[in-house]
């Protein structure tokens, strides 16, 4: 899967939580300027979890540096994608 494609399917989900709008710049603090939470970074794990049969269980996946931006929840996921 190309970065694009992963781009596209993160923004994807995170609009359709409703943490972010088409409008959110890929580089936007999720926490700090979209109200992000643990609870939505739960919500977010499942959704990259269904979307690219992932597994994000490691310490590391639970960073929530990870989920501060679309372009590091990308990352993420491109890492986890081997």
């Amino acid at each position: 899967m190309s970065n694009e494609e992963i781009f596209k399917k993160v923004n994807s989900i995170l609009i359709e939580l409703g943490i972010i709008s088409e409008e959110t710049d890929k580089d936007t603090d999720l926490f700090n300027e979209c109200g992000l939470s643990s609870v939505s970074v739960i919500d977010i794990i499942v959704g990259l979890e269904e979307t690219f049969d992932i597994s994000l269980d490691s310490d590391d996946d639970m960073l929530f540096d990870n989920y501060s931006s679309i372009a590091k929840i990308a990352d993420l996921v491109r890492r986890k994608n081997g």
